[in-house]
């Protein structure tokens, strides 16, 4: 038993907060920001995935949406899709004209410049060309 609760406190130390010690407020947001922008790409990504299934005899099928091509249209590259899950992260927080100006033009260039530096170069690639495929029904 000694040996389970050693690893369940071994793999809680990762999700503790890093630090709760006194932050300034800049801080705080472009922390918040970052996580929120990450959530919201993973979340796009997600939205497309076909063969998903809700309980039920038979299961009934979930069917892939595309928030980015609804509202871009297709195709549309990984950059467009990361300027728009910015945007929504900054409509969603409610902060001033100006402010999520500002906020934007930094992240968007801090993904950029992310995506040079690590050698993707997948900024202006396309990433969809067209709508996701439907679910098709359970077998």
């Amino acid at each position: 038993m000694g040996g389970v609760e050693r690893r369940l406190d071994d793999l809680e130390v990762h999700f503790r907060p890093a630090s709760l010690e006194v932050e300034d407020e800049e801080t705080r947001l472009r922390r918040t920001i970052f996580r929120l922008v990450l959530d919201e790409i993973s979340s796009l990504g997600a939205s497309r995935a076909r063969n998903r299934y809700r309980g039920g005899t038979p299961p009934t099928p979930i069917q892939p949406t595309d928030p980015v091509g609804d509202s871009l249209g297709y195709p549309y590259t990984y950059g467009e899709r990361t300027e728009f899950a910015i945007t929504r992260v900054l409509e969603r927080l409610e902060l001033s004209e100006e402010e999520s100006e500002e906020i934007m033009a930094h992240w968007v260039g801090w993904f950029r410049e992310l995506d040079r530096e690590q050698g993707w170069d997948r900024w202006d690639e396309v990433e969809v060309e067209g709508p996701p495929e439907p679910t098709p029904p359970w077998h």
